[in-house]
């Protein structure tokens, strides 16, 4: 699986969900069970020079952390809270952690969530309006399904 390339943007929330993307669409880049691992599947801070993988949330949290230098901080930190309410739509039950540890759960379907929320951001962007129907119309367009497990 080979992690898009993060477009430019101007939308801090979808900025944080595609790069939040991209780190878990790298081979190896999404772990479960634990914010981050390190290339020996140890456990590490989130935010550490060594961490090669990260949990949907962790990499969240780690785009966030990357972005403090260049973005006003509060700005930063409604997306950053904005794009967990949005994780917390996807999966059945409206718990990402909880989905996401699940141990039949698998990196593709994460990095899908990541998609339909990416999808669903731009659709809000372009119609200028949010809409349970439009994140509806962003999931079912994913490789796996993920409402109605």
């Amino acid at each position: 699986m080979t992690a898009p390339i993060a477009e430019p943007t101007t939308d801090l929330v979808l900025l944080i969900l595609v790069q939040a993307r991209d780190l878990i669409a790298e081979p190896g880049g999404w772990t479960q069970g634990c914010f981050s691992r390190d290339a020996q599947n140890e456990r590490v801070e989130f935010t550490s020079p060594d961490a090669r993988s990260w949990c949907g949330q962790r990499a969240i949290y780690l785009v966030e952390h990357r972005l403090k230098a260049s973005h006003d901080r509060g700005a930063l930190g409604q997306a950053t809270d904005e794009v967990r309410k949005l994780l917390d739509r996807v999966p059945p039950g409206g718990h990402f952690p909880h989905w996401q540890d699940q141990p039949e759960r698998m990196q593709a379907e994460v990095v899908s969530a990541f998609e339909a929320l990416v999808e669903y951001r731009r659709l809000e962007i372009d119609r200028g309006t949010s809409s349970m129907e439009a994140l509806e119309e962003a999931i079912r367009d994913q490789p796996f399904a993920l409402m109605g497990e």
